[in-house]
Formats: structure tokens, sequence, C-alpha cells
């Protein structure tokens, strides 16, 4: 039984054609073309017929009896990290029960530490199951039109998944370590840098796999300038949610006071604007990927960059008064 790889070089060379006249025809790099037939990447739905159309045969003729190998991932080295992480907080919990006159004083004082448990719960449940699954749905980013290689999809899942459940691990360990010392202000430095090393996690992983994670190797040069909104929008949001941290942190704007109130009550809308005009450009973005255009932003999403600047400037305001 033969790979898809296999069979497309197969009918190739019956028809005496090089790997750059294949790829003339096709419309992509001989470099795509040796990919696909060396299984490293695998055609997407489009070149699928496009292929049958120069070779004079069905897709699903193509399809036909080839042997797909599908690589395992071993989520046990998941499992471990994720137990690691909750021996760690029972034992730091346990441990303040036992030198503390109250149950009260002993949650009081483990405070903060318990978004590490939470945060790693979800991370183990939602990246075990996409890896089981094969369905990345669930992963924040992921696109249902674009030509995913799933094999290189379940790596990037599991390696994004070990660098965040080991950065919550060393937190929490390195809070528990910090027992005693943690006053309020402590606490959020050591949230920030925490949160921080999140999303280099998520950043590092990215950079790593984003050659390697479409079946179509120019599809990243198609979805260039329409990332480049997505990632505008997504820096947005951080820049908003740190200024609010900060501003507690620093002591401009007081817990629960007016200015706080306030500052949530433009956050919010903030948010909104953003996460809905995202979504807006990136469909706007796969309708002229399907129509063989370029994408380019629009005097909208201008408009929506100046009224981000207004509402990040008064929130700003409201920090400094």
């Amino acid at each position: 039984m033969k790979t898809l790889g296999e069979k497309i070089a197969g009918l190739r060379q019956e028809r005496n054609m090089t790997q750059q006249a294949f790829a003339d025809v096709m419309g992509v790099t001989r470099q795509a073309i040796s990919n696909w037939e060396r299984n490293k990447t695998e055609p997407d739905v489009a070149a699928l017929k496009k292929i049958g159309q120069v070779f004079g045969i069905d897709m699903n003729e193509l399809l036909t009896d080839i042997h797909l190998e599908r690589q395992a991932i071993d989520t046990r080295p998941l499992t471990r990290l994720f137990l690691a992480i909750l021996a760690t907080h029972l034992g730091s919990l346990l441990w303040l029960c036992a030198t503390t006159s109250t149950m009260k004083e002993a949650l009081s004082r483990y405070g903060f530490r318990f978004v590490f448990v939470l945060i790693a719960l979800s991370i183990y449940a939602v990246f075990t199951y996409c890896i089981r699954s094969r369905d990345f749905s669930l992963l924040s980013g992921y696109d249902p039109h674009a030509p995913y290689d799933l094999d290189v999809m379940a790596d990037m899942t599991a390696a994004m998944a070990t660098m965040i459940l080991t950065d919550t691990l060393s937190f929490s360990i390195l809070s528990c370590l910090l027992e005693g010392q943690l006053s309020e202000s402590l606490s959020m430095v050591l949230f920030v840098m925490y949160l921080a090393g999140f999303v280099l996690s998520i950043l590092l992983v990215n950079v790593k796999y984003k050659d390697r994670i479409y079946r179509d190797p120019d599809y990243p040069d198609k979805i260039r300038s329409g990332n480049r909104i997505s990632i505008f929008f997504a820096a947005a949001v951080m820049a908003g949610a740190m200024i609010l941290i900060l501003s507690g942190m620093l002591g401009w704007v007081g817990h629960n006071s007016p200015k706080a109130a306030f500052q949530v009550l433009l956050f919010l809308p903030y948010i909104l604007l953003n996460v809905v005009w995202m979504m807006i450009e990136q469909d706007k973005l796969h309708r002229l990927i399907e129509r063989g255009e370029v994408y380019r932003f629009g005097k909208n999403t201008l408009g929506v960059a100046v009224a981000d600047g207004i509402l990040l400037g008064l929130i700003l305001l409201i920090s400094w008064a």
C-alpha cells in the first residue's frame, strides 16, 4: 500500500514530468511538490482536485488505498506535570493548615495561588483532548478554513502544553518557597511574571512550528497581512489588561474604588470591540483567499484602531487622574 506522496510521485514519473514542470502546472513551488512526495506535508483539498485534473483521475481515486501514517502523541508527560502541580499545591495547603490556627487563615494565606491550579486544569484538559481526538477547534486562534497538517498540529499542541505546564509548576514551587514573604504587591508581580512566561511559551512554540503547520506551504504568505491585523487586535487587548493590572499594582487605582469601576466599564466595550472586529477581519480574509484576492485593511478597520486608541487613552487617564 502506497502513501499519498508515493502515489503523486508515481503519477508524475509515469508522465515523465519533472518536479519543476509539475510545480509550474500546479502553481506552487518545486519545494512544495518535493514535500508532498516525501510525505512531509499534504496537499489541501483544492490542490488534490487540481492534481486529479492534471493526471486525468478523480480525487477519490487518488485517495483510494493510500497508507496514512498517523503519529501517536504520548500525553503521559503532560499527566505527570499536571499531577506534580496538584501535589505541590496540595502539599502547600496542608502545610498551611498545619501551621495556622484556622482553615480560614490557611485559605487566606494560600490566596491567589489557586489560580495556578485552575489554569493547569484548563490547559491539561483541553490540550490532551485536542491531541487525542485531533479536534483542535477548542484552541484559541484555530482557523477551521486553514489546511492544517494534523500531525504537526498535534506536535505543536503537545509542545505548547508542556511549556505552559512547566511554567505553571515552576511558579507554583516558587510561590510555595516564598510563603510568608508574599505581600499583595509581590504576589501581583509574581503573577504578572507568570503571565509573561505563559505568553512567551505560546509565542516561542508558534514561531518554531509556523513554517510546518500547514499542508500548503504557500498558505502563510496568503494570510500574512490578515495575521498582522489579528496580532494588532490581540496586542491591544493585552495592553488594556496590563494597564488595569499595573494600575492596581502601583496603587494608582484602589480596589473597589469608583475609578476602578470606570476603568472596567471602559475595558468591557474595549475587549468586545477588538474581539468582534478581529473575527470580522478573519472572515473577510478567508473570503478573499477563496476568490484569489489580496487582503487589505479598509477605512472601517482604521476607524476601529482610532477608537481603540481613544478608549485606551481614557483608561490611562483614569489611572493617572
